[in-house]
């Protein structure tokens, strides 16, 4: 009998966890489709400096918002049992926390669009930064008890929110985007999806914050939060950075490619890794003392991972050269960055799936200094790349600078959970035949192509 409730509540959550993993493959899947298709588009109708201008106005909004996360969610979703107690201070905080950040973005802006712009440019800019800045709020008002869909597994929720509002600010952008070929096109775009995401919080989840400040509850949620927030600084100023570089040292139309060349070049990366992070956290953490099931997790995981990165690897490298038959010769710069940036998006993925092993064993801060190696290399090496190869520099540094503390995070990992090197190398054979095969496949299509095209 005993064996039987010890195992029942395993059995419910393996269910619950892949349940909820398909739920979140498909809304990546969903939401990956459907930005290759709103880049692909707006890429037609919209510049390079266009797609600058709101790249400098999103990255003013993210540093605000990266250097004072809380990491207040990660907290609550880590702890055990219920949490209403906790949502609305954590609420509260968080807009007063808005409010301080769209005051600065309102005074700022006119002087962090001169920076790289003048006259009528610098004017539009000013204007794109304080009106994206308005996503701080938006986002801060959002209903605190959606967090309960990712602490209970409930990801089908999430999924009918997410993509009714990104559908719809996909639309309403490519529709802006053909009328007007302005770059205000992206911006309303995403107020809009802000706005319908907010709006489904309260439409799926009843609870219904209110104003409240308790002092011991967010120290108590600072704890956890510190190496949360200190992670994700770290994490902008590796992801982020080197936005700001281009943006600052080469300017707004070397942005725009840039920051294409980068949303192209991780999307198989980026849906891989978010959907990990978004599923596995709430899931380890409720197995995190039992040790050999988080060993069996990982490794199964890795497998996974590597299985899937390796071929999407290859064929987005060797396949990039076709992208200029679908965005214009305007983007032909990007395509050798993309190539580069393939590569920094392998080994992101490959360390992003140790990260839910690190938090939901207690251990954020072992992420924070595995991201602090990597972002002091990158420092180190990515303005001399940048002021002798360009972009191109940029992306050899960003790449290198992801695979560096690779090692770093084996280690600890395998210290963690007990295991052995040797154990990693027959979960790599599948991936690296798939990766293989890729490569015949498309070396094996351009001979065709070259006989009879």
């Amino acid at each position: 009998m005993s064996d039987n409730q010890t195992q029942k509540p395993h059995k419910d959550l393996y269910k619950k966890t892949l349940q909820s993993g398909g739920w979140v493959f498909g809304l990546r899947l969903f939401n990956h489709l459907l930005s290759i298709v709103r880049l692909g588009v707006l890429a037609i109708f919209l510049t390079p400096e266009q797609f600058g201008v709101v790249g400098a106005g999103l990255l003013l909004v993210e540093v605000l918002e990266t250097f004072t996360q809380t990491g207040f969610n990660q907290s609550l979703i880590a702890k055990k049992g219920s949490v209403e107690n906790w949502l609305n201070t954590a609420w509260t905080a968080g807009l007063i926390r808005a409010g301080i950040l769209y005051s600065i973005i309102f005074f700022a802006s006119p002087f962090a669009a001169e920076l790289k712009a003048s006259g009528e440019l610098a004017a539009q800019t000013t204007m794109i930064m304080r009106v994206l800045g308005l996503l701080i709020i938006i986002k801060a008002m959002n209903n605190p008890g959606v967090l309960y869909f990712s602490k209970d597994l409930r990801f089908d929720k999430v999924f009918k929110i997410n993509s009714i509002s990104n559908t719809a600010a996909a639309v309403v952008s490519i529709a802006a985007a053909f009328y007007y070929r302005s770059a205000w096109a992206i911006v309303i775009g995403k107020i809009l999806g802000a706005l319908l995401s907010a709006a489904g919080g309260y439409i799926m989840h009843s609870f219904r914050p209110r104003i409240e400040i308790n002092l011991k509850k967010l120290k108590d949620m600072w704890g956890f939060g510190k190496w949360i927030t200190g992670g994700r600084i770290v994490s902008f100023l590796i992801n982020q950075g080197d936005d700001f570089l281009v943006w600052f040292y080469l300017g707004m139309k070397p942005l725009g490619l840039y920051q294409m060349s980068y949303k192209i070049s991780t999307i198989p990366g980026d849906y891989v890794s978010k959907t990990l992070n978004t599923t596995l956290f709430p899931a380890m953490s409720k197995i995190s003392e039992d040790k050999e099931r988080m060993r069996s997790a990982y490794l199964k995981l890795f497998r996974m991972v590597f299985t899937f990165s390796c071929p999407v690897v290859v064929c987005l490298i060797l396949g990039s050269e076709f992208l200029w038959l679908i965005l214009g010769s305007k983007w032909a710069p990007a395509i050798p960055v993309i190539q580069i940036l393939c590569i920094k998006g392998f080994f992101q993925t490959m360390g992003t799936s140790r990260g839910p092993v690190f938090l939901s064993m207690g251990r954020p801060n072992i992420a924070f200094r595995i991201k602090l190696v990597r972002f002091v290399f990158l420092a180190a090496v990515i303005f001399p790349l940048a002021s002798n190869y360009g972009v191109q520099g940029v992306a050899w540094a960003v790449a290198a600078a992801a695979a560096l503390p690779q090692p770093l995070g084996f280690y600890w990992t395998n210290r963690l959970l007990g295991i052995r090197a040797s154990e990693y190398f027959p979960l790599i054979v599948p991936g690296l035949l798939l990766g293989l095969a890729a490569v015949l496949g498309i070396w094996g299509a351009v001979f065709i192509a070259s006989i009879y095209i």
